[in-house]
Order: C-alpha cells, then sequence, then structure tokens
C-alpha cells in the first residue's frame, strides 16, 4: 500500500520520495520580473499549495483544484510543478510553476524556478524566483508562528463583532495591562515597537472606516488622482519638483529630501501633534515575524488584516480596501494600500507603500508606488 509519505532516510538526502496527502507547500522570498525585485509573499503569509491526492492540489489564492507533478531529482533536490487557476471578478488568470527544490533538512528548502501568469485582462507575466520554504502538515498555525496570543482576543475573528473597537478591549492581554492611550484625541496602541500605531486611519472614525484617499506629499483629497493635478510635479512623472533624490525624474530640482517634512504629511496636518505617517522601516518592522503576528479577518463586517503583538499581545485591525487612480478607485481587487512617508530614491516617482491582498493570492508586502495616486494613511505617534 502506497501512502503518499514524505517521510526521509537521511542516508538518502532530505529529499522526499513523494508528498504525503495534506502536505502544505509553503514559500516566500523574491520574485524577478524583466530584472526588476518584487516580494513573492512573506513568510508570515507564505504562498502555498495543498497536495490533495497523487495529481491535485488547491493553493492559498484560489479556490480551484490545480494539478501537480513531483520528481525526486537528486537526494536533497526535486522539482514540483503545478498548475492552478484564479477566477476573479471580470477575468481569469492562470498560474504554472516549476518550483526547484534544494532540501536543507526534512521540512526547509530553497526554490529557485520560474512561473508564468497568464491574465485575461492584463497578459503574460513571466517570473523567476529566489525563495525560502517549508513543508507542514497542516496550515493552521502558519498565520501562528512563534505561538498566538489568541485568548482574551481583542478583535474577535468573526463576522459580526459588535461591541469590539480595534483598540479599546487591548486590557484584555496575557499580562493585563492596558497598551492604549489617546493623543491629540486619536487613540493609539503599544505593541511593543519604537512607535504607537494609530486604531483608524486619518479620515476614519473608527477602526473598520477606510478613511481618506491621499496622493503623497498631499493632505487634502481629491477628485483626479494623475500626475497633472499632483501637488509636487509639472505634469509628468519626470517632472518632479520636490522630494527628488535623481536628476532623471527631476524638474531642475534635486533637492535628496527623502522623507516627508511635517507640512506634507497629512497625518500630522490633519491630526496634530506628534502624529505622522510611518516611515518604511517602522512598517517593517510592523511587518517582522518576530514581532507581530498577521491574520485576515473580519472585523464589523469589514474585511482587513488583524496585527497582534508577540511582546505584549496588544493589537490592531488594518481594513483592506482599494486606491484611487486618475478618476476612479481601482478594479484590482487584490490591491489595497498604505502609504510610508519614504521616497524611492531610486525611481522618485514613487513612494513606498504597503500592499495587501485579501481574496487572491494571499500576501502583504512593501512596495514603491507612483506618488500621484490616493492611497490610505494609518498613522503613528512617537
Amino acid at each position: 500500500m502506497n501512502d503518499n509519505s514524505s517521510t526521509v532516510n537521511p542516508s538518502n538526502g532530505f529529499a522526499p520520495e513523494t508528498l504525503k496527502i495534506g502536505t502544505y507547500v509553503n514559500w516566500w522570498g523574491t520574485q524577478i520580473i524583466d530584472g526588476k525585485k518584487y516580494s513573492e509573499a512573506s513568510a508570515v503569509q507564505p504562498n502555498s499549495i495543498q497536495i490533495l491526492n497523487s495529481t491535485d492540489c488547491l493553493a492559498s489564492w484560489s479556490s480551484d483544484w490545480g494539478t501537480y507533478t513531483y520528481s525526486k531529482t537528486g537526494k536533497n533536490t526535486a522539482t514540483l510543478s503545478f498548475s492552478i487557476v484564479q477566477s476573479l471578478p471580470g477575468h481569469l488568470r492562470q498560474f504554472n510553476y516549476v518550483l526547484n527544490l534544494t532540501y536543507e533538512n526534512a521540512t526547509s528548502f530553497k526554490v529557485g524556478g520560474r512561473c508564468s501568469i497568464f491574465s485575461t485582462m492584463h497578459g503574460n507575466i513571466y517570473t523567476k524566483l529566489d525563495c525560502v520554504g517549508v513543508m507542514s502538515d497542516f496550515d493552521g498555525d502558519k498565520e501562528n508562528n512563534g505561538g498566538n496570543i489568541e485568548n482574551n482576543d481583542p478583535i474577535p475573528d468573526t463576522e459580526n463583532n459588535d461591541g469590539a473597537s480595534g483598540g479599546d478591549n487591548n486590557e484584555n492581554t496575557p499580562d493585563g495591562k492596558d497598551y492604549t492611550g489617546v493623543h491629540q484625541g486619536h487613540q493609539w496602541v503599544d505593541l511593543g515597537l519604537s512607535v504607537k500605531w494609530a486604531t483608524c486611519n486619518v479620515g476614519a472614525d473608527s477602526p473598520e472606516e477606510s478613511g481618506g484617499y491621499y496622493a503623497w506629499g498631499e493632505t487634502e483629497e481629491k477628485e483626479d488622482y494623475h500626475w497633472e493635478t499632483y501637488k509636487w510635479c509639472n505634469g509628468s512623472a519626470d517632472s518632479m519638483t520636490k522630494y527628488c533624490a535623481n536628476g532623471e525624474y527631476s524638474y531642475n530640482v534635486v533637492d535628496n529630501k527623502t522623507v516627508l517634512e511635517s507640512n506634507d504629511d497629512v497625518a500630522h496636518v490633519k491630526w496634530g501633534g506628534s502624529w505622522r505617517m510611518p516611515t518604511k522601516q517602522e512598517l517593517e518592522e510592523l511587518f517582522n515575524q518576530d514581532n507581530c503576528i498577521w491574520k485576515s479577518t473580519t472585523f464589523n463586517d469589514k474585511k482587513g488584516y488583524k496585527i497582534t503583538s508577540k511582546k505584549n499581545g496588544a493589537s490592531i485591525f488594518f481594513p483592506t480596501d482599494y486606491y484611487r487612480s486618475g478618476f476612479e478607485l481601482t478594479s484590482e481587487a487584490d490591491c489595497r494600500n498604505y502609504w510610508t512617508s519614504t521616497l524611492d530614491v531610486a525611481e522618485c516617482d514613487k513612494a513606498y507603500n504597503t500592499i495587501f491582498s485579501y481574496g487572491g493570492i494571499f500576501y502583504y508586502t512593501i512596495n514603491s508606488y507612483l506618488r500621484c495616486n490616493g492611497h490610505l494613511v494609518r498613522p503613528v505617534y512617537d
């Protein structure tokens, strides 16, 4: 009887002969598209497929089954190929992965290989992979590495959690302490990091509200988010008039300003006091799996992410929403963006933000995006 076991014999190497039914193959790292590097998921919320039987698999970003083949190619090497279709509103995507696995032990491996993506809306995308990964028997703890703190949950994972407020109940932490406070009339939560995080976005009155959409370095909402209406350029992406460290993007200005000044920081302008937009480094601190646990959930019927501190158990909620480009809210349901105050010095028409995915491939990462677009803002407090 073949039990499709993934048990390995060290004398034969770490690569299993076959993959056990129910196994999750998880990976994250870097994807390379046209020579540029982008994030491929994260260790906190990796891409993954589950092995369903000898031919079928299920990906974390699709409800449709796919097919796979697995072959051991050496004592510590194997190739996993699979094809997955993702159905989205108005279009389809097909993912064709070839993962070249180099095992470092019985569960951990390095990942090379490639992925080709066909989209009925966006055409073809071809990527190379430079990732790491792990095997797991089940995914129940994938989002909770390091010991999730779920008792007396300040934001219960339910569809209708009336009464929770994304911070009001943060005294229900393992040590019984209250890690909340108020500055300039706005509530913050201390996650044990270098800054305190607001419980709401700029322009929102409660944690589940999206709030306002702001172009980077602007402090008012507007109807049109094109370069022609952007405050800090002369009508185009290569004509920056402020915050420019690269002459290629300059309109006779290279000021080497790389972080927003207070009067251009919408969090500080709207909320006052010591409130400001987070830097790229502060957002990376929030993403660090040693610091926080990220979990997709709903709060007062709004989809988003609950971020729970591993240091003290306090938590905040980030609602997911679209961003504004031109006159429209984007129809790309996977993209939910929050600004940082940090300029991308290599491409000065962009600034760093975070991209959340709730309904497609589950991931959150830091990338840079066009400054003229309208994104959400979550303030921090020193």
